[in-house]
Parts: structure tokens; sequence; C-alpha cells
């Protein structure tokens, strides 16, 4: 039997992340926990909607493993730091149709889905979304809380720090270097490394 899985967040994000869980078929959802007192006591998708503050712990239920389905980067740090003090492993999510490496490296909380790529030798760090189609070549590494977005393309050696942004369609060159906490535009190419901090956008991209 498939073990027990919390999802925390009931937005958006959370849709893409039961249909992945659910195509992979490693865990079963309990419920989904969030704190919109609007939303809790529904459903979303079938699942239950409960509050992160109903005084119930989550051993009540049996359970011990949890995936944060929050697309913000911050907040989805902030809450993963929340979630593994209240006991939970975070668990890594591959959607079946993406490809990956033996040789690639996962870190828990990590959601990858559907025709995604990551290739050999690649680091992808914890709670890091890379979404639909985006390619991660040889040797790059990507640090937690990133967010690599769809039809993104990392070439080989690129490094994405901490809470970066890579928007959708955005094309990284090869050995180029992107600090903490960046936002680069959806369809920007990046000739060159860029510091932490920064949003870049168009082609090639530039700092606003």
């Amino acid at each position: 039997m498939s073990e027990r899985v919390v999802i925390f967040g009931a937005g958006g994000h959370a849709k893409v992340v039961i249909e992945a869980i659910e195509s992979a078929g490693h865990y079963h959802i309990a419920f989904l926990s969030d704190s919109n007192p609007n939303i809790t006591g529904t459903t979303l998708k079938g699942y239950a909607i409960r509050s992160v503050d109903d005084g119930q712990s989550f051993s009540d239920f049996g359970l011990s493993l949890g995936f944060v389905a929050v697309g913000n980067n911050k907040d989805r740090e902030r809450i993963a730091s929340d979630v593994k003090q209240k006991g939970l492993a975070l668990v890594t999510v591959v959607h079946p149709a993406a490809m990956i490496s033996t040789s690639a490296v996962l870190g828990a909380g990590t959601l990858i889905m559907p025709r995604s790529i990551i290739n050999a030798d690649s680091t992808v760090g914890d709670n890091v979304i890379i979404n639909s189609g985006a390619i991660i070549e040889h040797d790059c590494k990507i640090g937690d809380n990133a967010h690599v977005g769809p039809g993104a393309t990392l070439c080989g050696g690129v490094t994405i720090g901490r809470g970066s942004l890579i928007g959708a369609g955005a094309i990284i060159l090869p050995g180029v270097t992107i600090g903490n906490f960046v936002v680069v535009g959806a369809g920007a190419v990046v000739l060159s490394s860029i510091p932490e901090g920064t949003t870049n956008v168009g082609i090639p991209a530039r700092k606003l």
C-alpha cells in the first residue's frame, strides 16, 4: 500500500502536484492543508482541505510525510521549514513523463513535471520546481527553493542560486551562474552570469 502524504497548499499549483502524485502512484494523498478559511472544509480534485490550525497534530492521523504545493519560492521555503518542524518528512514528486538521468540528484520536496529533462550529473536542491518541458542539461546545479519555468532551457554547467525564478521559455547559456533570489524573465536569453537579487529580461538579458 502506498504511503500517505499531506499536501500543503490548495491553489492552482496544488492541482498539478495532485495529478503528478496520482500519475506516479508512489503516494496516496491523505488531505490538503491550507490556512485560507474561505476554502477549508471544501475539496480540491476530490481531496478534503483542512485548516493548518485545527488543533490536531499530523501524528493524530498517522501521517509522517508532506509536500509543499506552493508556487511562490519564498512562501514555499517558509512553509517547508514549518512542515519539517511539525515532524513531517518532505517527499520528492517526479511525474512519470519526466526523463531523469540515473546520475542526477534530486532534493527533498522537489517537483519534476511532465516532459521535463534532467541530464547527467545535474543536482537539484530541496523544494525546487522543474516545470513542464524544462530542460536541465548536464552538470547543472540548482539551489534550494528555485523554480525553472515551463519550457526553460539550462545549457550545460549552469548554476541557479537559491530562491531564483527562471521564467517560461528562458535560455541560460553554458557555464552561466545565476545568483540567489534572481528573476529571469520569460523568454530571456542569458549570456553571462547574473548577481543575486536582480531582475533580468530581454534578449540578451539585461538588469531592470
